[in-house]
Parts: structure tokens; sequence; C-alpha cells
């Protein structure tokens, strides 16, 4: 009971991992900014600031 923070971090760290993975590396924002983003504000608002950035064009390779 006196080291519950550090669950409740590790769970933080975690989820933020995760948006950024899922979400950040098909955007123009990347995965690095997705992360920044998530940690400094929170995960749920990171994700908002990762999905209104734009998805990444596909180029065809010839």
């Amino acid at each position: 009971m006196k080291y519950d923070w550090i669950t409740g971090v590790l769970i933080y760290l975690h989820a933020t991992a995760l948006v950024a993975q899922a979400f950040g590396a098909n955007r123009e924002i990347g995965y690095r900014k997705s992360v920044y983003w998530c940690i400094v504000l929170t995960p749920i608002i990171g994700l908002i600031v990762t999905l209104s950035s734009p998805k990444i064009k596909k180029r065809l390779v010839s």
C-alpha cells in the first residue's frame, strides 16, 4: 500500500506508449512527439492532439 503510486506511474507510462504507438506512428506528428504530448498533458489529451495531426500520405514506389 505504501508504493501504490509506482503502479499508477507505470500504468500512466504504459498508456502513453500505447497511444503513441497505435496512432502517432501513422501521423505527421510522429511517434516521439506523440509520446511527448501524452506525457506532458495526459494520454487522453495527447490522443486528441495526435488525432488532430494529418495522416501520412503514402507514396507509390516506382
